[in-house]
């Protein structure tokens, strides 16, 4: 990974963050990368491939350390999701040790961090998985 404006290496927002997909793909907007996206074009998708490889990594370094079945991706990731999602899942599926035994759901959620610092709060078995999409958002 690049290094991030506070000198941190591996960053993960150096390659999926907004402005770094955004950079990558040579768009101006979020609406203008889903029509690049739609559209087949090679520097977008690129994007979109670099940055799964990227969440794979992270991602799923947190599924085999904690154990969780459910990533939900939002803000701009969540948006990407009809693109992005095919290819993180087949990145964790090469990832994760557990992922031939147990399905790993993907999902992309409207309102990630309001919702996820909702259920993080609360005691059933869905805090963890909400709190990892708390993480993956401020990450991004």
């Amino acid at each position: 990974f690049p290094t991030r404006r506070s000198s941190d290496l591996g960053c993960l927002e150096t390659v999926v963050g907004r402005p770094a997909l955004l950079a990558a793909s040579g768009q101006k907007d979020l609406d203008a990368l889903c029509i690049a996206l739609d559209t087949g074009d090679e520097r977008a998708l690129l994007a979109i491939d670099g940055a799964a490889k990227a969440l794979g990594i992270a991602v799923g370094g947190a599924l085999n350390l904690l154990d969780l079945t459910t990533v939900n991706l939002g803000g701009h990731l969540g948006v990407l999701g009809e693109w992005l999602n095919p290819l993180l899942a087949a990145e964790l599926g090469r990832r994760v040790l557990w992922s031939t035994y147990s399905e790993i759901e993907l999902a992309s959620v409207s309102q990630a961090p309001l919702r996820a610092a909702i259920a993080a709060q609360g005691p059933d078995s869905r805090s963890a998985n909400m709190a990892l999409c708390v993480v993956i958002s401020l990450l991004c």
